[in-house]
């Protein structure tokens, strides 16, 4: 999969082999909604370091804010 970010200031792309979940709205099968009901997705650390990102939560908002580093 190629996956990207882009923001002010460019952007960046890499291809990386995914993984997926089949069902993921079964807490039997994404234990990442079994967590938080509410997730619409989730990103792990290592695509964080290739693509180099931060991601900022405000918890108020209930919103997840990223940009490039």
């Amino acid at each position: 999969m190629k996956v990207g970010l882009e923001d002010e200031q460019g952007r960046r792309v890499i291809e990386q082999v995914m993984e997926g979940v089949q069902n993921w709205d079964d807490p039997t099968q994404s234990l990442f909604k079994l967590a938080n009901p509410n997730r619409q997705g989730f990103v792990g650390r290592d695509l964080m370091f290739q693509l180099l990102f931060q991601i900022t939560l405000d918890p108020r908002k209930g919103q997840s804010e990223w940009s490039l580093l």
